[in-house]
């Protein structure tokens, strides 16, 4: 529990979404965000941008190091509070 009377569950179950929307209605640039959502919880939060022409050429490349991070979370684990 943190100072604050929070419960932290030792495990998060995380949904992840990817989502592209033009900056402007006679633009050609986008953002396409890494949206990130904690399961129970209904707030979401960006866990990564692109902003270019159009959607990223190629998806793999735009996730791969939002997965390497995703990975070493999921073996290191986080330390909360200290």
């Amino acid at each position: 529990m943190t100072p604050h009377g929070i419960l932290i569950p030792i495990e998060l179950r995380l949904i992840f979404n990817v989502d592209g929307l033009p900056l402007s209605k006679s633009g050609f640039n986008e953002f396409w965000l890494i949206l990130v959502g904690v399961q129970g919880n209904e707030d979401v939060f960006a866990a990564g941008i692109y902003q270019g022409r159009g959607k990223p050429a190629d998806a793999n490349i735009y996730l791969k190091f939002f997965l390497a991070d995703i990975l070493r979370l999921r073996t290191s684990g986080i330390l909360f509070g200290g």
